[in-house]
């Protein structure tokens, strides 16, 4: 039940944000952000002396990400693959280089990492689930300018379905979603009801 005011407030702001889009006529998406766009019109306002200086931050801007959609195959995906090592806890990322950058970098660049496991995730066992039974890997790399211009890679896969196990000794939770409210009550094992409140949206 921790988090439950926030995620109210959450659903309210989404609600929020879905009456704007459907009282906009017409949507836009602006790589590298639109309050960078809307810089170059006002460039001394926003700290740049000339349009040339903008244009580095702005190709900066959108050259910081990009997304790589898994794929069931060996490795997970087709220009980034993950495979495992023979040394224990590490595996090798394989990105599949354009062929207009081939001559300069190579055909392949290889990079090893490992997993930790954090916050009762076993990390690692479920990428090996996904690697050895040829789930989509999809992997998302992009640059933290606010650390140093590191870059960062985010793997998402299938994870192995965990059994669900039942048992009353723990009581259960009851949770009504409504119109205008959701209303969570906590029945401890022996029938008593131990919390119960009414959340208006």
């Amino acid at each position: 039940m921790l988090g439950l005011k926030s995620k109210i407030q959450k659903i309210a702001s989404l609600k929020r944000k879905l009456k704007q889009l459907k009282n906009t006529e017409r949507l836009h998406i602006c790589f590298g952000s639109q309050k960078l766009f809307n810089a170059q019109h006002n460039l001394a306002e926003n700290g740049y002396k000339t349009q040339g200086e903008w244009g580095v931050d702005w190709r900066k801007k959108r050259s910081g990400r990009f997304l790589c959609v898994g794929k069931s195959q060996p490795g997970g995906g087709t220009m980034l693959k993950v495979f495992p090592l023979k040394e224990d806890g590490l595996y090798q990322l394989q990105v599949q280089l354009p062929r207009p950058l081939q001559d300069k970098y190579g055909q392949k660049i290889q990079l090893e990492f490992s997993v930790s496991d954090r916050d009762g995730r076993y990390r690692a066992t479920d990428l090996d689930y996904a690697i050895n039974n040829f789930k989509p890997i999809t992997i998302q790399v992009f640059r933290r300018e606010h650390k140093q211009d590191n870059w960062y890679v985010h793997l998402a896969t299938y994870i192995q379905e965990i059994p669900v196990v039942y048992t009353r000794k723990n009581g259960c939770i009851g949770i009504d979603f409504n119109a205008e409210s959701i209303s969570v009550a906590y029945v401890k094992w022996d029938g008593n009801i131990e919390y119960a409140r009414r959340n208006p949206v």
